[in-house]
């Protein structure tokens, strides 16, 4: 099988001078070095420190309301057991992990020291567990609407991509075409996805029945008139 190193590795080895190949995947400690540099120095016959320079740089993890998708948890379970089966227990990875699943109830606690949602609407800006995808496994939105569900709050979602793979999930919310009609008579606001399209809100806001916006991604400008409320900052 072809992998991308061997790919990048044949490319350079039709390249002159000094190349340095980042890994931005969050693969297991020690995959670097054992896997992926030997893959490199076969497919471009130049050892690794001379002919190039291998670096691990994971990709970044955007603030507040916790780590989704597919390969963040899954990677994150696989270095704790990998540490587990070299006998360390991962202290800090299982307190990592703890907390990353406390956040959005602690982003509704937020919510509910300003407003009692039973019985009214409340939006949630953001399905996909990030911009640019419609990916919602794993998403922080689930657990966020399951929460207000709980509240028995009116569910009003807003994603511009996501609505339809979400919606397999919670068939009876509603799903408004854009934030403001997802703000429109909203008692609360949760921001759970950076997408451009949330982060550029300022006076759609002023639909809101009460202005309270709990923003679980930094999204959100503060400014007169908005009860405003970040969630780890």
């Amino acid at each position: 099988m072809t992998t991308a190193a061997d790919q990048l590795g044949t490319t350079l080895a039709a390249k002159d001078g000094y190349h340095t190949v980042v890994v931005k995947s969050t693969v297991v400690p020690g995959s670097t070095e054992t896997k992926i540099t030997p893959i490199l120095e076969s497919a471009s016959g130049k050892p690794a420190g001379e002919g190039l320079g291998v670096g691990m740089n994971p990709e970044f993890l955007r603030s507040g309301v916790g780590w989704a998708g597919s390969c963040f948890p899954k990677d994150t379970a696989a270095i704790r057991a990998a540490a587990r089966e070299h006998g360390y227990e991962p202290a800090m990875l299982d307190a990592a992990a703890a907390v990353n699943d406390r956040q959005p109830e602690r982003l509704l606690a937020l919510m509910d020291g300003h407003v009692d949602v039973a019985g009214a609407r409340v939006a949630v800006l953001g399905l996909a567990f990030k911009p640019g995808t419609d990916d919602v496994r794993n998403s922080r939105a689930i657990p966020v609407i399951e929460g207000l569900q709980a509240r028995d709050a009116a569910v009003a979602a807003y994603d511009p991509l996501a609505g339809a793979n979400m919606r397999e999930r919670f068939p009876d919310i509603e799903y408004a075409d854009t934030p403001a009609a997802a703000l429109s008579e909203a008692v609360a606001a949760v921001v759970v996805t950076d997408w451009p399209a949330i982060t550029a809100l300022d006076e759609e806001f002023d639909a809101m029945r009460t202005p309270v916006v709990v923003d679980g991604r930094r999204a959100i400008d503060r400014r007169d008139g908005l009860v405003y409320e970040g969630l780890t900052w």
